[in-house]
């Protein structure tokens, strides 16, 4: 009798063990999700989410949005085309390089201490972004946001030149760029390095600092000296809507022209044209055509 209580015990002890052992499972990770309380919808499981390139669950997708969220597939502007267009070379070096994307030969040039002292922070941080960015050498990129971050930040709201402005306008540009991942970059900026145009229209014979008008026949031959800033590349000069001659220029601040016959007497203003697109003289700087009968027929 005893005997068979033990082995009674014995038994109920084995049953009780493999009861509390499945209740430890019920509540383990291998337990299957439980199905969506919204009535109608199916359930998923993480497993499915991951499957499905498309899921905002999956990670990888997530990632790939973020970086562009965060700028690293945004195509940032290069420099514009300076002064006045692309066929007017930069009259600096270190500009005419980062222009055309010599990144080598500026870093080159900064080694070499030809730079702005004022200016050689920003300079230097342009040289390593630009290998960042267009030769390929990612691993510069952090040192090159940081610099140009501190740089855009020291010459922020300064009166600079207009090539030191449109360096600092990239500058900024690749600063608020992805932090880890350089961005693509894209054409020249727009518009051109620098304003460009007439400021006056003089009689070459006067005195640079005199008010004299420039005038001259119907018949036109009259030559006037068309001053300004960065009147490079000019191709052509039209005395309102007629075409005249383009003659010498310093490439610079000075234009020479010589007026076509019109129609008739009065003031016209002049318009030069570039590559750059074109500019007209102020409404108060004009040629005169003279009404002496000699106009055109």
């Amino acid at each position: 009798m005893r005997l068979l209580k033990g082995l009674l015990r014995v038994a109920g002890g084995i049953v009780l063990l493999a009861a509390l052992t499945g209740c430890g499972n019920a509540g383990g990770a291998e337990t299957p999700p439980p199905s969506s309380s919204v009535p109608g919808e199916e359930s998923s499981s993480p497993a499915d989410a991951s499957e499905d390139p498309e899921s905002p669950e999956n990670p990888e997708a997530t990632a790939s949005g973020g970086e562009e969220e965060n700028g690293g597939d945004r195509e940032i502007a290069w420099v514009p085309f300076g002064p006045s267009g692309p066929d007017s070379p930069p009259p600096y070096g270190w500009y005419a390089q980062l222009e055309s994307g010599d990144c080598e030969g500026l870093a080159t040039r900064l080694e070499q201490g030809e730079r702005t002292l004022a200016l050689g922070p920003l300079y230097v941080a342009l040289a390593k972004a630009c290998q960042a960015t267009r030769n390929g050498q990612a691993d510069l990129w952090p040192e090159a946001r940081e610099e140009l971050r501190s740089a855009a930040d020291d010459l922020g709201g300064n009166e600079l030149g207009c090539f030191d402005q449109a360096a600092l306008e990239l500058a900024e540009r690749l600063a608020e760029a992805d932090q880890d991942q350089p961005p693509s970059i894209g054409s020249a900026g727009e518009g051109t390095a620098c304003e460009w145009g007439i400021s006056r229209v003089d009689d070459p014979n006067a005195d640079e600092e005199s008010d004299s008008e420039a005038q001259g026949p119907l018949g036109g031959g009259t030559e006037v000296i068309l001053r300004g800033e960065n009147l490079y590349g000019v191709t052509e000069v039209w005395f309102g809507d007629v075409q005249g001659e383009l003659g010498d220029s310093d490439g610079n601040l000075r234009v020479r022209a010589t007026s076509p016959a019109a129609d008739e007497a009065g003031a016209v203003r002049i318009t030069v044209r570039s590559p750059a697109g074109e500019q007209t003289s102020p409404e108060d700087q004009t040629f005169t055509y003279l009404d002496d009968g000699s106009g055109a027929p």
